[in-house]
């Protein structure tokens, strides 16, 4: 089940860097710990899109996943959904996947809506910098195909670049220096030389980098959030309507330049990738099992009881969310043939 925090008293923090992402959110601070928090409201077209949010984080936890933490959260009279900056600003930032993209790729186009593909994925990954990170990014795309989550675009996924340094002055370097280390002193062509001379001109006396596969983040747009009280009957009633709504859904991550629904995607996947893909589906199959699911979503808001008059996650909604959630496993499973 989710936890519930009461932010009310909490700090609104002005924002330190762009905004990503559609849905109203605001940067929070834990009086008693300093620690950030990211609070994130559900657009008013989709009501029930925060509860998406955290079933999809406690679902992807139960099976296995990095995702990221989200819980209930009030501010105020408004509701919405918290997580813990995966950050720490003093030392770490987030390299998101359109960066890295358009630092290492030079026939990435940078468009309004810029997309990428799993063959540019399997680029990125052999930089020495990326080399260990196909296994999470073919994570991210099973995982989506058993949420639906069909916004995975390149700002909905990054690497945390985290810097220790040592520093001349014995303090820390302003943020726009972690990224000119990122783009200048761990990028080829640079020689040990080279290298030595940036780490002198930012002030460093010893720098120590890594990468690391941010959590999954982002997970909202899902488990038909966008239908309405109404239309989540009728999915429940109509199998036929449901497979079509089933099929209809693709992943932002293209193969070659074709967006395919998430299952066909998987199997592609799987055609190149095969153990890496089984290993994935069966320990999501050993942790996930039909009660587990259901248990899951059915109690995903009882800490919320008696504190709020309508959260916008209805028996009938609960219902559906935890077919689709079976129904995508199975159908998954079968395609790949994964008993």
């Amino acid at each position: 089940m989710a936890e519930f925090y009461d932010i009310s008293n909490w700090i609104i923090r002005e924002w330190e860097t762009t905004l990503k992402g559609t849905r109203p959110q605001k940067i929070i601070e834990n009086p008693i710990t300093g620690e950030t928090y990211y609070f994130k409201q559900s657009k008013s077209s989709y009501p029930s899109e925060i509860w998406s949010e955290i079933i999809s984080s406690k679902l992807g936890q139960q099976a296995g996943f990095n995702t990221l933490d989200y819980n209930i959260a009030l501010f105020n009279d408004e509701l919405g959904c918290l997580s813990k900056s995966m950050i720490n600003n003093n030392h770490s930032m987030l390299y998101h996947g359109v960066d890295v993209l358009n630092d290492f790729l030079p026939e990435f186009l940078i468009t309004d809506k810029p997309t990428v593909s799993f063959q540019q994925i399997e680029q990125i990954c052999t930089i020495e910098l990326f080399d260990t990170f196909l296994y999470k990014f073919i994570e991210m795309l099973i995982f989506d195909a058993i949420i639906g989550n069909m916004d995975r675009h390149t700002e909905n996924w990054a690497f945390i670049f985290n810097i220790t340094s040592k520093l001349k002055e014995h303090r820390l370097k302003p943020k726009f220096d972690l990224l000119d280390t990122i783009k200048h002193f761990f990028k080829d062509p640079l020689n040990p030389m080279q290298r030595s001379k940036i780490k002198a001109d930012l002030g460093f006396e010893t720098t120590e980098a890594k990468y690391t596969f941010s959590p999954i983040y982002d997970n909202g747009s899902c488990l038909a959030r966008e239908k309405t009280d109404e239309e989540v009957k009728h999915l429940l009633k109509d199998k036929v309507r449901l497979d079509a709504y089933l099929n209809r859904g693709k992943h932002e991550i293209r193969w070659n330049n074709e967006r395919l629904n998430f299952f066909d995607l998987c199997k592609k996947v799987q055609d190149k990738h095969h153990n890496i893909v089984q290993e994935i589906v069966i320990r999501i199959s050993s942790n996930l099992t039909e009660d587990s699911i259901s248990a899951l979503v059915y109690n995903i808001d009882r800490n919320l009881k008696g504190k709020i008059e309508n959260n916008h996650l209805t028996t009938e909604r609960k219902e559906l969310i935890i077919m689709l959630i079976i129904v995508r496993l199975q159908r998954l499973k079968q395609i790949l043939e994964i008993d």
